[in-house]
């Protein structure tokens, strides 16, 4: 189990009240910034102060506790996780980091995954393909041992007449009733408004609705699916043009039919959100803030519809994300320049109130925040691990004395699920998309009057922010062996000391004794 150690003994007298300051700069980053500090100065850095103000009076949202969830691909199914060993002492440990998560088991071969009890040959070039009770076994038994909540995506493409024919599905919830899991949630189909470009079939927002409230049926009529949860439609690129949300083929369209239409069929509402096409994707739009600044306005327009057709069922989930699609970039989604998008799609997520952020994926291409081919962490992953230690389910508001797209800061009540820090504590994060430029960070009020931990993550080695490791406060990240994580060691800023972060780097402050009211 990881432990929380400070370069300073005072560390352990800040626990009884804290707060925790989660801060992600982003500029060209001089791949040696962070090794040129003497005490507090940078070396060579242009330095610009700002003064950062938390809100105390109110909250601006409060999160799922497992607001930072993962995505695996369905498409594993097709090889009977042969090419993933579920049995790894060392992928469940870096499972159970992730605690308490959702786990989305699904996407576009969803609707090609046909269930069948017992095992049988198939074809490995055909794009349909069985799964087997053994299959479904095994990702349940992983899911429950790492304390994962399963949700699974329904193959919509069995159909008769136009209309989803659950036979199939039937059959899954017999063998899954008698095995006795618990599947958290349930969806029907991938992207239903992009069926043309993935499937080369076009059904309605009508049609989709339609076969929601019949996948609604089917598990109210069954005692042990009754209260089932259920979650979708998963409309994709709700950031194209405005003046195109209205054709029919748009996702804002799609969803506003779809919601029209759907009633109470589902308890949430989820999209998906991509930011880059792989083919086109470069280094400099992995911190670029117009790239970054889409997902507000998406949400934004999803949240418009859901206030439209759902006010009495006001949650959003995001249930698959990641920095570029099909797959993420490599040598970059994979490196730690991949911590850029993710940090900051989870601090632009919670302060825009979506409840749940799925990344897309837990193992496996270079989007994966764990490596397939050797099981190793990638920075990504440890973005995660840490987040999940240091960032609680409250959101606080921030405000600075300049405006700058290039600094980003959000705030978050600590989490004190793992017992070092107390209620009370807060939580920043920060991101400096800037090139060159350093942030020196005041912070206004009794909060800055408090000892800060700085958690710095920075490049390790020599390959800047294409590195494939990341250091927190200088010591490279790694697991000690298959089941233990390294500790997350802390740097002690006093009150007089402000927080100096170097271009393109990204960390946690957390400040313990905040007393923050809000968060107790």
């Amino acid at each position: 189990m990881e432990t929380f150690k400070s370069h300073s003994p005072a560390v352990s007298r800040l626990c009884t009240s804290g707060v925790v300051i989660l801060l992600v700069v982003s500029t060209c980053y001089a791949a040696t910034a962070h090794n040129n500090r003497d005490g507090d100065k940078f070396s060579e850095d242009p330095l610009e102060n700002v003064k950062v103000s938390i809100g105390e009076s109110r909250l601006i949202h409060v999160t799922d506790e497992r607001y930072l969830s993962v995505a695996w691909t369905i498409g594993d199914l097709r090889k009977h996780w042969h090419n993933v060993n579920l049995s790894s002492v060392l992928l469940q440990t870096l499972a159970k980091g992730l605690s308490p998560s959702y786990l989305r088991f699904g996407g576009t071969r969803a609707n090609l995954a046909t269930f069948k009890e017992k095992s049988l040959s198939s074809n490995a070039r055909m794009k349909k393909f069985f799964f087997t009770g053994t299959d479904w076994d095994r990702i349940n038994d992983f899911s429950r041992s790492v304390g994962w909540s399963f949700i699974f995506d329904v193959n919509a493409f069995w159909r008769r007449d136009n209309t989803w024919d659950p036979t199939n599905f039937e059959a899954l919830l017999k063998y899954n009733d008698g095995r006795g899991y618990n599947v958290t949630a349930w969806q029907l189909g991938n992207e239903p408004d992009g069926y043309k470009r993935s499937m080369n079939v076009s059904i309605s927002p009508k049609q989709v609705a339609a076969d929601y409230i019949r996948l609604q049926e089917v598990l109210t009529v069954r005692e042990k699916t009754a209260k089932s949860f259920i979650i979708g439609p998963d409309v994709t690129k709700p950031h194209q043009k405005l003046e195109r949300q209205k054709l029919e083929g748009h996702p804002i369209s799609f969803l506003e039919g779809f919601l029209s239409e759907c009633g109470n069929c589902t308890n949430v509402t989820t999209f998906h959100s991509y930011y880059l096409q792989v083919k086109s994707a470069s280094l400099d739009d992995f911190y670029d803030p117009a790239v970054l600044n889409t997902l507000a306005f998406e949400i934004h327009e999803v949240r418009k519809q859901v206030r439209k057709y759902r006010p009495h069922r006001p949650k959003i989930w995001l249930t698959e994300t990641g920095d570029s699609v099909p797959g993420g970039v490599s040598g970059i989604s994979d490196r730690y320049v991949g911590g850029f998008p993710f940090l900051d799609k989870l601090g632009t997520g919670a302060k825009n109130g979506l409840d749940v952020v799925m990344k897309q994926q837990f193992i496996g291409r270079f989007c994966g925040l764990v490596d397939s081919t050797n099981t190793e962490a990638r920075p990504v992953y440890w973005v995660a691990y840490i987040h999940k230690r240091l960032v609680g389910e409250r959101v606080l508001n921030v405000s600075t004395n300049i405006q700058t797209e290039t600094l980003r800061i959000y705030a978050h009540c600590t989490q004190t699920r793992y017992g070092k820090y107390s209620p009370g504590a807060v939580t920043l994060i920060v991101i400096n998309l800037h090139k060159s430029n350093s942030y020196q960070l005041d912070l206004q009020g009794t909060i800055g009057n408090n000892n800060k931990e700085e958690h710095l993550m920075t490049p390790s080695g020599t390959d800047g922010i294409q590195a494939r490791y990341v250091s927190l406060n200088n010591i490279k990240l790694e697991m000690l062996n298959d089941r233990q994580f390294p500790e997350l060691s802390s740097r002690l800023l006093t009150p007089k000391q402000t927080i100096k972060l170097p271009p393109l780097t990204y960390g946690f402050y957390v400040i313990p004794k905040a007393n923050l009211k809000i968060c107790k």
